[in-house]
C-alpha cells in the first residue's frame, strides 16, 4: 500500500504525461552520425576469402584503402553516440568533447571530437557536422559534414 501511495503521489507531481520522446528523438538524432553501418564496405567483400583472383585482390585492397579513409569518421561518429547530446532542442543536439581514436595505415592516431545535428523540421533531413581536435580545449577544425534522410539514405561533404 505504502509503495502504491508513493506512486500515486509521483504521478500527482508531474506536469504531464512521462514519455520516452526526449531518448527517441536523442536516438533519430544520433542515428544521423557516420557509423560503421554506413561507412563499411560491403559485408560479401569483407568476408570474401582472398585468393589468387587479381580482381579479387584489388577489391581487397581498395576496401582496406578506403578503411583507412573512414574509420576516424566511423570513431567520430561512434564516440559521439556513446557520451550522448549535451544540449538539446526541437531541431538541434549539440555534443560535448569526447576523446577517441582511429586505426590508419596500421597506426593508431588519438584524437577528440565534437558535433552537431541540426533538422528544421520534424520531416527534413538531418544535417551534421563534426569537428576534430588534438585536445579536449583545442582549435577545432570541420572532420566533416554530411546530410542523412532517416530513410537510411545520405551523403558526406
Amino acid at each position: 500500500m505504502r509503495h502504491c501511495a508513493l506512486c500515486m503521489w509521483l504521478v500527482g507531481c508531474a506536469d504531464g504525461p512521462i514519455s520516452n520522446s526526449v531518448l527517441y528523438e536523442d536516438e533519430l538524432f544520433a542515428s544521423a552520425l557516420p557509423g560503421s553501418d554506413r561507412f563499411s564496405p560491403p559485408a560479401d567483400l569483407a568476408g570474401a576469402p582472398v585468393g589468387p583472383a587479381p580482381v579479387l585482390v584489388e577489391a581487397h585492397e581498395a576496401m582496406d584503402a578506403l578503411s583507412d579513409v573512414v574509420s576516424p569518421m566511423v570513431a567520430a561518429g561512434l564516440a559521439l553516440r556513446d557520451v550522448g547530446p549535451q544540449s538539446r532542442s526541437d531541431t538541434l543536439r549539440e555534443w560535448a568533447p569526447a576523446g577517441t581514436a582511429a586505426m590508419v595505415d596500421g597506426l593508431t592516431y588519438p584524437f577528440w571530437v565534437r558535433g552537431q545535428v541540426f533538422r528544421a523540421h520534424e520531416s527534413a533531413d538531418l544535417e551534421w557536422t563534426i569537428e576534430l581536435s588534438d585536445s579536449a580545449e583545442g582549435t577545432w577544425e570541420i572532420m566533416g559534414t554530411g546530410r542523412h534522410d532517416p530513410a537510411g539514405y545520405g551523403e558526406v561533404d
